[in-house]
């Protein structure tokens, strides 16, 4: 059955790639006398996300995202020479995934469109696993043969698995996974520092958010702080002379001239993936717009603090940021207070008319805030009405190894559960109850995340928008052709500010009728070709989908003009 839906392969050398699909095979390259590496892409890097971010679940992201301005196929070259040690395939993920080895060195490129390059063969190889493995999901070792020289061509770019299109990229040392951009060849272009924008404050009974503000080459705190026993975090992000928000790669917290914590990210080892909590805050941190950093090693108690005090923040590229703290006896900042609720140890009860709510953490060290407490104003969107009573939930010294269990009983019916984040205010969804009549109960045993816990009625219906793609790489070549058919190609991006969008009820319509299309979840992206001949004349698409809620979208309409 292989050889019908691959007559155009060699059938010889077809046999021989199937068998080693199956097998596992290693080797040692040869040790690089200098790390100086060939930029994976032939274009100017452009980084969407750095080393060692946050990430959903409490982890580190390893390696950097290198934009690839919304265009699949663009050439990935050999970094070393060196030779093909682990191909990945998946839905999910890495997607198609290449790892190469040079030496003690590792390199991982995520996301790929296929392995197209200098070796056809390897694409072939490829074709072979999927079909091997029906749910296309396969870690192999190859054959020892899919040797590199240093600048080959590859593969190419795509965006399998998971997000939009771009290159994930990874460099591991003798196991131990680098900041691609801290070597040599991989410099980018960046001269923006990071940027400060505020710090939490807690004490033992509240927490304080208050702002930094730019004075001149510092940063300095809309307000001293009062003396007494305090624990500092700094929110901030750096922009890499790109759009895209992301983390520091150093920080330092001194006080009175002293350093009391310092943390370098340039290197992250296998057993550390998972402990990003450890860095972050993992429940304020907000992934792309905002990251809470803790100014202590945890666990900690809450020192006395007087004096003064520094921060400094710094990216790969050496571009610093500082912040100056004053503690002074008496300072009041009473304004810039976050909702906090009292400490109830690792478990928190709290009921209002018309509904209660139950939280249990599993952490050790960590607390629980939790009760009845009122919306800030102005946060709902239209369309968008409360069914129950809100709480204020809150979580100190919690990690996501910790997990949390969140339970709401109501008196109300076909609501769904949100959360109002307490720095964004930013409303989302938790998810749906199951409803007994009148009373609604929601149930969620591995819920993480803190501020307003709230169910609400959902009356706004989804929006379907275009997504512009780039055939070059400058915003003036938009291009909407597939690379491969040559066909017209398109994306449209379905948002839902409520309950959430219902794939199965989205329609495609091409001149009235349906018509086949393709779903990215990850992105809430719906694709669609349309084969040349057929738009010859000119076509009329229709999309539309409905929200968990039941809400319609109208009709979105788009004409392909040849």
């Amino acid at each position: 059955m292989i050889w019908f839906h691959l007559q155009s392969f060699n059938r010889f050398r077809f046999a021989l790639l199937a068998l080693f699909a199956l097998a596992s095979f290693w080797m040692i390259g040869a040790d690089p006398h200098t790390p100086v590496l060939e930029p994976p892409l032939d274009i100017k890097l452009r980084i969407s996300g750095s080393f060692g971010e946050y990430r959903p679940a409490s982890r580190y992201h390893h390696g950097v995202d290198i934009k690839t301005f919304e265009q699949n196929g663009i050439p990935v070259h050999a970094p070393l020479d060196g030779f093909v040690s682990r191909i990945h395939t998946s839905e999910y993920g890495y997607g198609n995934g290449l790892f190469f080895s040079s030496g003690k060195y590792e390199f991982t490129f995520g996301h790929l469109n296929d392995f197209r390059g200098v070796r056809p063969d390897l694409e072939e190889y490829r074709l072979a696993v999927r079909i091997l493995q029906p749910d296309h999901i396969a870690v192999v070792t190859p054959p020892p043969w899919f040797t590199f020289k240093k600048g080959d061509q590859m593969a190419r770019t795509g965006e399998s698995g998971l997000g939009a299109p771009h290159l994930h990229f990874e460099v591991r040392e003798n196991g131990t996974y680098r900041n691609p951009l801290a070597f040599s060849g991989m410099e980018i272009r960046d001269d923006t520092a990071p940027e400060i924008l505020d710090v939490i404050a807690e004490t033992p009974t509240a927490r304080f958010k208050i702002p930094a503000i730019k004075n001149g080459a510092h940063y300095d705190l809309a307000s001293a702080l009062p003396t007494g026993p305090v624990r500092l975090l700094i929110g901030c992000v750096d922009t890499q002379s790109a759009l895209n928000r992301n983390g520091v790669a150093y920080l330092r917290f001194e006080v009175n001239g002293k350093e009391e914590y310092s943390r370098t990210v340039d290197s992250i080892e296998p057993q550390q993936l998972l402990l990003a909590d450890g860095l972050y805050h993992p429940t304020l941190t907000i992934i792309g717009k905002v990251y809470y950093y803790y100014l202590y090693a945890r666990p900690a108690e809450y020192p006395d603090r007087t004096g003064k005090a520094l921060v400094t923040l710094a990216d790969v590229t050496g571009n610093t940021a500082d912040l100056r703290i004053e503690f002074q006896k008496g300072a009041d900042v009473t304004r810039y207070a976050l909702m906090e609720a009292p400490q109830r140890g690792n478990a928190a009860h709290a009921s209002a008319p018309g509904g209660l709510i139950d939280v249990t953490t599993y952490g050790q060290n960590a607390t629980l805030g939790l009760v009845a407490a009122p919306l800030p104003s102005g946060v709902l969107k239209e369309g968008l009405v409360q069914a129950g009573p809100s709480f204020y939930l809150s979580g100190r010294d919690l990690t996501m190894r910790d997990g949390l269990r969140l339970q709401y009983h109501g008196q109300f019916a076909n609501a769904s559960l949100y959360v109002v984040h307490p720095v964004s205010r930013a409303v989302n969804l938790i998810g749906a109850g199951k409803a007994a009549g009148a009373s609604t109960a929601f149930d969620f045993p591995m819920y993480r995340g803190e501020g307003w816990i709230v169910p609400l009625y959902d009356k706004i219906a989804p929006r379907v928008e275009r997504v512009m793609l780039y055939g070059g790489l400058t915003p003036d070549t938009k291009e909407d052709r597939d690379p491969e058919t040559g066909g017209w190609f398109r994306e449209y991006y379905i948002s839902d500010a409520g309950s959430g969008v219902r794939p199965e009820t989205l329609q495609v319509l091409l001149n009235g009728n349906s018509y086949p299309y393709t779903w990215k979840a990850d992105r809430s992206v719906v694709a669609v070709s349309v084969p040349r001949s057929f738009a010859r004349d000119g076509a009329l698409l229709s999309i539309r989908m409905e929200d968990v809620a039941g809400n319609r979208s109208d009709w979105f309409l788009d004409t392909i003009v040849p």
